[in-house]
């Protein structure tokens, strides 16, 4: 946990409040950060440029960030209902 809490440390630029960045680490805990050519994800993406949720965070645009956290719902092209249930539990907290 303590490596993903540096990378949204180094990463985020916006000021978050504790259940935004509890959230926030609960998603990239369960999905990944990402990493240049290998995976697209909540912070990076495949071709290095940043997610759209973090480009949202650091333009303050909080609620298209949260928006974003329903990317992560699929598995094989198919919505998986316990993905969409986390990414619904994390939405609210950020929210809060």
């Amino acid at each position: 946990m303590a490596i993903f809490e540096g990378l949204i440390n180094h990463e985020v630029k916006a000021p978050l409040n504790q259940n935004q960045c509890d959230a926030l680490l609960s998603c990239i805990f369960n999905v990944g950060p990402g990493k240049e050519g290998v995976k697209s994800r909540v912070i990076i993406l495949k071709d290095n440029h940043p997610s759209i949720l973090l480009r949202s965070l650091n333009n303050e645009l909080y609620r298209d960030a949260v928006n974003a956290f329903t990317s992560w719902i699929y598995i094989g092209g198919m919505i998986m209902k316990d993905l969409l249930k986390r990414r619904k539990r994390e939405r609210k907290l950020f929210l809060r």
